[in-house]
């Protein structure tokens, strides 16, 4: 069981520079480890006594309310206040994402003819849902702006000649904020003056650039 359990915590601490999310959503590659912690706990409980046994299922049974508790900030806020015993900010960013889906940035865009690249896959399945040519960031068909020594403008003729017109980026946070800072590409595109922006998302029409 040992051995399991230390294969996944070192995947876990490997992923950790690689995540484009940040270490809150590497967190995922741990589920392997409840699991198996599930299994061992299950064994040592049934070695205990009758009065032990109660103690331990209560000190669980409070360690899972406050697990219950933090799953409401995931995975924004993977370690809130012990004061926020409640929260009803799942609800606000429900209310939030229907507000973000129904904008009318959506329906133009999805009505320009070229495809789009877009880094969060929220908004990608809005565009998608549109019926419009929406590209994430891991899509192999814009590999090319991941090869060292690539230069701006050389990438960018690529892109065009791809039939890709538009690049959405979050001018804050960010999924993929790690490949951008290490990228030379979207750290260049970044300099431009975007057309628009949706939300986060600022809105770079690659054909204005350049001109």
């Amino acid at each position: 069981m040992l051995v399991p359990c230390f294969i996944v915590s070192v995947t876990w601490i490997w992923s950790l520079h690689q995540t484009a999310g940040g270490w809150e959503y590497s967190l995922r590659v741990l589920l392997p480890l409840i699991a198996l912690m599930a299994v061992a706990g299950g064994l040592r409980l049934g070695q205990l006594g009758n009065r032990s046994y109660v103690g331990v299922i209560c000190g669980l049974g409070l360690l899972s309310l406050d697990a219950a508790r933090r799953s409401l900030f995931l995975p924004v806020d993977p370690l809130p206040s012990p004061v926020r015993v409640y929260s009803d900010e799942w609800k606000e960013f429900g209310a939030i994402g229907h507000k973000i889906a129904a904008h009318p940035g959506w329906d133009f865009l999805s009505r320009q003819p070229g495809g789009i690249v877009v880094d969060h896959p929220l908004f990608h399945a809005f565009l998608a849902s549109r019926k419009a040519r929406a590209i994430p960031f891991t899509s192999p068909e814009i590999a090319f702006l991941f090869e060292k020594n690539g230069s701006f403008n050389r990438q960018l003729e690529r892109l065009r000649s791809s039939g890709i017109r538009y690049v959405l980026i979050a001018r804050r946070f960010s999924l993929a904020e790690r490949i951008m800072e290490e990228n030379p590409f979207f750290k260049e595109l970044r300099h431009h003056k975007p057309i628009g922006s949706i939300a986060s998302e600022e809105i770079f029409d690659l054909n204005a650039l350049g001109q």
